[in-house]
C-alpha cells in the first residue's frame, strides 16, 4: 500500500530492477495518481556506464549496479519529503541516498561512504558524501548512522528520515541532511545498556539483537509515519506491527499472540503487560511476515501481509478493520473481508492481476490505461562480504 497520500507519500515513485541492475523511475506529483512515467535515473540508464537521468522512455536502458553518488545496488525503498526531495534505501551499498525531484544526486550517508583522501573522509565510520565522484559503496556497520542492509524508509513532516535498519534489528532517525540523531531496538546502547541510543547523549550506539519484547525487532522491513508523528514499524519476522512516538518510545504492538500477560493480539505499554513476538497467523489482524506499512491522512494503517498474499487495514490503535486479496473471505467466498461483516477472514491465494484500490479495498472506476514499461523480476543476495564482490545473484528475502 505504498503510494498513499499522507506523511509517507511515495508520490508515484517505483523501482525498476533487472538482476542487480537498477534505475529509479519517478512520476511527477501531478501525475502520481495516474502513474504517468516521467524519468529514470541510475548508472547506465543513458548508456555509457555512468550515472545519468533519462527522460525519454523509449531511450532508457536498464541500470547497472555501482557505488558512486547516484548509482545504486538493490534499492529497496523510496520516500519523499514536503520539499520534493527523494530518499532511496540503497540496500546492498549500505547507505541512504538523497536526490532532488529531477534525479540529481545531492548526498549519501552510511559507513565509510567517502573515498580515501576525499573531503569528508574520516578514515572509517559514519560519513556523509556530497560529491558524487567521491562517494563509494558503504560498509555494513553497527555504530550510530551505520547500516546493515537497510530495507524501509519514511520522512516525517519535519523532514526527519527514519530507516528500518533490517539486520541491525533497529530503527534509525536522521535529519534531512543525513545527520544521525537516534536509534532504538534491543540493546542498541553500549554505554548505558538499553534500547535507545541518541547522538546527543554522547553514548556509543551499537548493533541491536533480535528480540520479541516491547520495542525489540526481528528483521524490520517497513516504517511509516502516522498522525502526530507516530512511527509504525513492520516488524517482519515477529509477525506484528509496532507503534512508537517520534522519539522511539514504545506505545503498542499488534499481531497474533503478542500479549503474554493476558493472551491476545494487542499489547500496550500503558497496560503494563509483557509483550512478545507474534506468531504467523491467517485470521483478520494476524500476519505472516508483515512486509511494509503505510498510513493515510485519517490515521488508518495499511499492512502488506506478504506471505498471506493480502493487504490489511487497521485503525491507528491497531484495531482490525478489513483485508483484501485473492479469496480472503472464508464465510462468503470473495476477495474482501471486513470486521464489521462478522465473516471469517483467511490468508489470500497467489494471484497474477495488479489492482489499484481505494482505502476500503474496492477497485475505483477505471480510466484508460497509460502504457508503462514492464517491471522485470529481480533476484539478489545478501552481501557475504562488506563490499561489492560478495553481492551476487541469488534469492532475495
Amino acid at each position: 500500500m505504498k503510494g498513499l497520500t499522507g506523511p509517507n507519500l511515495r508520490r508515484g515513485a517505483s523501482l525498476l530492477l533487472s538482476g542487480l541492475a537498477l534505475a529509479l523511475a519517478l512520476a511527477s506529483q501531478a501525475n502520481a495518481a495516474s502513474g504517468t512515467w516521467e524519468r529514470a535515473w541510475g548508472k547506465g540508464v543513458n548508456g555509457g556506464g555512468v550515472f545519468g537521468v533519462c527522460t525519454v522512455a523509449a531511450s532508457c536502458l536498464a541500470g547497472t549496479n555501482g557505488g558512486l553518488g547516484g548509482e545504486m545496488n538493490a534499492a529497496e525503498d523510496v520516500a519523499t519529503d514536503a520539499a520534493g526531495y527523494v530518499y532511496v534505501v540503497d540496500s546492498f551499498n549500505n547507505r541512504i541516498q538523497k536526490f532532488d525531484s529531477s534525479g540529481n544526486f545531492l548526498r549519501a550517508w552510511g559507513k565509510d561512504v567517502v573515498q580515501s583522501g576525499k573531503a569528508g573522509d574520516l578514515g572509517t565510520g559514519f560519513e556523509i558524501c556530497t560529491v558524487a565522484a567521491d562517494c563509494q559503496i558503504g560498509l555494513s556497520g553497527g555504530l550510530g548512522g551505520e547500516m546493515n542492509l537497510p530495507r524501509g524508509i519514511v520522512v516525517d513532516g519535519a523532514g526527519n528520515v527514519y530507516v528500518a535498519d533490517r539486520y541491525n534489528y533497529r530503527i534509525q532517525k536522521f535529519d534531512s541532511n543525513g545527520t544521525f540523531e537516534r536509534t532504538w531496538g534491543k540493546g542498541v546502547n553500549m554505554t548505558t545498556p538499553g534500547n535507545l541510543c541518541t547522538a546527543a547523549s554522547g553514548n556509543t550506539c551499537q548493533i541491536g539483537t533480535s528480540g520479541g519484547g516491547a520495542g525489540e525487532f526481528n528483521a524490520p522491513k517497513g516504517v511509516a509515519i502516522g498522525l502526530g508523528g507516530s512511527v509504525y514499524v513492520a516488524d517482519t519476522d515477529n509477525h506484528r506491527i509496532q507503534k512508537f512516538d517520534p522519539n522511539g518510545t514504545f506505545e503498542r504492538t499488534w499481531g497474533k499472540g503478542v500479549d503474554m500477560t493476558t493472551p491476545g493480539n494487542l499489547c500496550t505499554a500503558a497496560s503494563g503487560h509483557t509483550c512478545q513476538a507474534g506468531t504467523a497467523g491467517t485470521l483478520g489482524g494476524e500476519m505472516n511476515s508483515a512486509r511494509a506499512v503505510a498510513t493515510d491522512p485519517a490515521g488508518n494503517v495499511y499492512v502488506a501481509d506478504q506471505n498471506n498474499n493480502r493487504v490489511q487495514k487497521f485503525d491507528s490503535l491497531g484495531t482490525f478493520e478489513r483485508t483484501w486479496g485473492g479469496g480472503v473471505n472464508m464465510t462468503n467466498p470473495g476477495n474482501l473481508c471486513t470486521a464489521a461483516s462478522g465473516d471469517t477472514c483467511q490468508a489470500g491465494t497467489n494471484g497474477g492481476l495488479a489492482a489499484k484500490c481505494t482505502a476500503s479495498g474496492a477497485s475505483p472506476p477505471t480510466a484508460p490505461a497509460t502504457s508503462m514499461s514492464p517491471t522485470p523480476t529481480t533476484t539478489g543476495s545478501r552481501c557475504s562480504t562488506p563490499r561489492g564482490p560478495g553481492c551476487g545473484p541469488g534469492a532475495r528475502t
